[in-house]
This record gives structure tokens, C-alpha cells and sequence, in this order.
């Protein structure tokens, strides 16, 4: 009988094992699991915040495109500001804006200081928008094509100054780096 008893103490013994290796495996399978998925939000919600940012971004440039090319027309090319441009230049700033406010509504709810980052450019741009719409409308056209060629130079300087200052600010939060 000692033979049948140590057969089923080592049965019994394998049994506790192979239970107690499925419940080990089984956690340790739920456990990676578990991290797989929260590394998958985590990539996914960088990548809604990267398409964001591209999105601002690029509304941005468009804008600030718009308002330079009025004004560089103003000073270079300055029978060509006519009123089918001031018309075109309306309808476009009145399509991009509110764009780029909704676009910047979107990224503040998803990342705040990128947010505010982006939104004091934004407001330096809308500020030249302004001014630009200030001078299309002046009564005497010279006065406003003069004033309209005076912005050549400070928009410029912002293009300039844009790309690095917000690039920076970008690639110190991770913003533009691939989530792999």
C-alpha cells in the first residue's frame, strides 16, 4: 500500500501544482493584459493629441499665411489689392478663425499647457488679423495699402519666430514624438 499511497501523494501534489501554475499564469496573463491595453490607450491618446496639434497647427499657418499674403500684396504687387482680394481674404479669415478656435477648444480639453502655449500664438496672429482688417477698410485706399506694406516685416518675424518657439515647447512635452 505504500507504493498506492505515494502514487496518490504524488498525484495530489501534481494536481496542487498544475492548479496552482494556472492561477499563477492565469494573474500573470491577466496582469499583462491589463498593461497591454493601458500602453494602448496611452499610444492612442497620444496620437489624438499629435493630430490635434497638427490640426492647430495648421490653421495656424494658413492664417498667418492669408494675413502676409494681403499684405505683401499691399506693398509689392499693390494694384492687385483690389475688392475680389479684400472679398477673398474676408471669406477665407472668416472660414480659417473659427476653425482654429474649434480646433483650439478641442486641445485644451486634451492638453492643457499645449494648449495655452499654442493660444498665445494664436492670439498674436488674430491680433494682426485685426489690424489687417483695420487698414482694408480705411476711405483713403494709399493711406491703407501704406499701412497694410507696414506689416510685411512684423509678420514675417513672427513666421520666424513660430516654427522654433513652439517646436521647442513641443519636443519638451513629448507632444510630436512617436508614441512607439
Amino acid at each position: 500500500m505504500s507504493q498506492a499511497w505515494t502514487a496518490l501523494l504524488g498525484a495530489v501534489v501534481g494536481g496542487l501544482a498544475s492548479v496552482s501554475g494556472v492561477i499563477v499564469g492565469g494573474r500573470a496573463s491577466r496582469t499583462f493584459e491589463i498593461r497591454r491595453q493601458q500602453e494602448a490607450v496611452r499610444r492612442e491618446s497620444a496620437e489624438r493629441l499629435r493630430l490635434q496639434v497638427v490640426e492647430v497647427l495648421r490653421l495656424m499657418f494658413a492664417t498667418e499665411y492669408a494675413i502676409y499674403s494681403i499684405c505683401w500684396f499691399a506693398k509689392h504687387l499693390p494694384e492687385q489689392v483690389d475688392a475680389q482680394r479684400i472679398s477673398a481674404y474676408d471669406a477665407n479669415l472668416e472660414r480659417l478663425l473659427p476653425e482654429l478656435s474649434g480646433a483650439l477648444v478641442v486641445l485644451s480639453s486634451m492638453d492643457p499647457d499645449t494648449h495655452r502655449i499654442l493660444n498665445q500664438w494664436s492670439e498674436r496672429i488674430e491680433t494682426f488679423d485685426g489690424a489687417v482688417r483695420k487698414r482694408m477698410y480705411l476711405e483713403n485706399n494709399a493711406d491703407a495699402l501704406e499701412q497694410l506694406a507696414g506689416f510685411v516685416e512684423p509678420v514675417q518675424q513672427l513666421y520666424k519666430e513660430f516654427p522654433s518657439a513652439v517646436g521647442s515647447f513641443l519636443h519638451s512635452r513629448r507632444v510630436t514624438a512617436d508614441p512607439a
